[in-house]
């Protein structure tokens, strides 16, 4: 998650405390780099539905709709959402194991101008720490902001 605070709420948390599912709420600005979905899954899934629609194509389908797009989806969701992969992408993403320097090494190997513009200016110190890591945890209903 990115941290925003519109992402993170009672339900939220409630939901993830009631399935054991630790969310990991990424530094502001620092998806570009650190968001495990960008950096592997969502290239495979890319990759794998432009090949069922090429194969469709060849079958005579002209055009995916919203029918076509979901049953696509469903096919190559398997092959996607493995643990394998999953785990790929918290690994190049310096997530799990914690990695900083990959992310880091990753950010600064990116030309400037695919950067967003956000980043820090390049001689400024760089630290994952400089800014908080987690919303503030509602207590209660009424906490929530």
């Amino acid at each position: 998650m990115d941290g925003y605070s519109s992402h993170v709420n009672i339900n939220f948390v409630e939901f993830c405390w009631a399935h054991k599912i630790i969310p990991i709420c990424l530094p502001p600005h620092s998806t570009y780099f650190l968001q495990p979905l960008n950096l592997v899954i969502f290239s495979v899934l890319k990759r794998l539905y432009l090949s069922k629609v090429d194969e469709y194509t060849a079958e005579g389908v002209t055009g995916v709709n919203r029918e076509w797009f979901l049953k696509i989806l469903s096919e190559i969701r398997p092959q996607v959402y493995t643990t394998e992969l999953i785990n790929s992408a918290f690994e190049a993403a310096g997530l799990l194991p914690y990695n900083p320097k990959q992310a880091l090494n990753r950010c600064s190997r990116t030309p400037l101008s695919q950067q967003p513009s956000t980043l820090p200016p390049s001689n400024a110190p760089v630290t994952l720490l400089s800014s908080p890591l987690h919303p503030r945890t509602p207590q209660s209903y009424n906490d929530r902001a």
